[in-house]
């Protein structure tokens, strides 16, 4: 009798997941014992993000500024205050600002905005498509939208967004998830679209007030996640885009970790294998490791391609009801350098399928990377997503400079490319065994 065949589980391989892009936070000063926190978070670089031992930091948005100097709107409150981290609901919003993306940053208005006397908790900025930027926060259980032509302000209050919420077509009677911790970005077209606390996109045509139409349910019902994510209890979305498709960081509280998504659109979203990332994942360049409780409110830093740089997250030592009122814990903000996406088009005039023959692919050369003379050839892979994330793909022909670029054309055996795929993806490494990584539109969705 023949034996029953058994399909071996194949492994994802660096690249595949949003985790992949973590790198070491460089060190600006040192490393010190003389902090607050548990063994686990000492010694640490107190000049990294924002950290202050007479305040509680939480959140923080990470955007480069007409200045080129490096911008977060942050919610804090005294870390004497008698409710310990269950202050928060009366914390404000504080501007502060660094010459670096990672920090230290440094307080330059204590209050943002003069409204409310400037309470204001989960604020974050979105740059709109002509330059000016929307601020978020919620105040008194409000959801408060200001706006600015600076991002050093003033803010002007435009509001509160309104959502066309209707319980008997969402299934969801948490109307509340509307309003808070949201996510927002301004579309190409000029509607705004905005990710819910627990992951429901909404649409507005009529401006930032709104109002918004629900265009689903909650992340939760993503038949691309796994079943074994899906059941997680998700809230703290960031999203953003960039040259090539929509991103989606959304954080798993209870789980201590978070995943990530993609989307062509905004509105139809892919699941991204593994764990985008945990309370693993902080790290120095000279290999101390830090263990933080929690790590929440991820958002991250974009080039002017609006590729992610950095990643921003809130950062406690101990659960939230242990930190308490003077006492020897705290949170802060953490801001971690990203792999940066390479820059790639295809070059290819008709759509891309499983019969293509080759698959012409430029990729760009920028400062800080020489394409043609870094990439390690025989390393590369391009295709589905699906099939390049396990190592498998369109594999290298032959390769040419092209200007300062490098065209690499591939073989298109493999490639895994279907209807459903909105976008190529390239891995590989350089030469010196650092990652590569990028995406290119594909035509039929472009």
């Amino acid at each position: 009798m023949a034996s029953k065949t058994v399909k071996a589980k194949v492994k994802a391989i660096p690249g595949a997941s949003f985790r992949d892009l973590i790198l070491p936070m460089p060190i600006h000063k040192k490393l010190s014992t003389d902090t607050w926190g548990t063994n686990q978070v000492v010694p640490r670089d107190t000049s990294n993000g924002m950290e202050h031992p007479d305040w509680s930091y939480w959140g923080g948005h990470p955007i480069k500024g007409e200045d080129k100097k490096y911008h977060m709107y942050i919610t804090r409150w005294p870390e004497k205050a008698i409710k310990g981290h269950w202050e928060w609901p009366n914390s404000t919003v504080a501007h502060v600002i660094s010459d670096t993306p990672t920090g230290p940053y440094h307080v330059k208005e204590d209050t943002a905005y003069s409204f409310y006397q400037g309470l204001g908790h989960n604020p974050d900025i979105t740059k709109l498509n002509d330059g000016s930027y929307m601020l978020y926060a919620l105040i008194n259980w409000k959801n408060y939208l200001f706006t600015s032509n600076s991002i050093d302000g003033p803010w002007e209050v435009e509001g509160t967004l309104s959502v066309d919420y209707d319980k008997t077509k969402t299934g969801d009677s948490r109307e509340y998830q509307y309003y808070r911790n949201l996510s927002a970005v301004h579309r190409e077209d000029g509607s705004m679209l905005i990710v819910s606390k627990f992951g429901s996109m909404m649409l507005s045509t009529h401006g930032i007030l709104g109002p918004y139409q629900i265009l689903g349910k909650t992340i939760n019902y993503n038949e691309t996640i796994p079943e074994k994510y899906r059941k997680s209890v998700y809230e703290d979305p960031t999203m953003w885009r960039d040259e090539v498709q929509y991103h989606l960081l959304i954080n798993a509280f209870i789980d201590k970790r978070a995943i990530y998504l993609r989307s062509p659109d905004g509105i139809h979203w892919v699941f991204d294998p593994g764990v985008a990332y945990d309370t693993t994942i902080t790290s120095y360049e000279d290999g101390t490791k830090t263990h933080w409780y929690k790590l929440e409110r991820p958002h991250v830093l974009q080039d002017e391609y609006g590729r992610a740089t950095h990643l921003s997250l809130a950062a406690l030592d101990v659960p939230k009801a242990d930190d308490l009122s003077n006492d020897n814990h705290n949170s802060k903000n953490i801001i971690i350098p990203l792999t940066v996406h390479k820059r790639i088009k295809i070059l290819n005039k008709e759509k891309i399928h499983k019969d293509t023959k080759n698959i012409q692919i430029l990729i760009l050369s920028e400062e800080g990377f020489d394409a043609q003379k870094e990439v390690d050839l025989s390393s590369l892979r391009f295709g589905a997503s699906q099939e390049v994330n396990f190592g498998r793909g369109s594999k290298v022909l032959k390769s040419k400079n092209q200007g300062k670029d490098l065209l690499v054309v591939f073989d298109g055996k493999n490639n895994g490319i279907t209807e459903k795929n909105f976008a190529g993806k390239l891995i590989g490494k350089t030469k010196d065994d650092e990652l590569i990584i990028g995406f290119s539109r594909l035509k039929a969705h472009q």
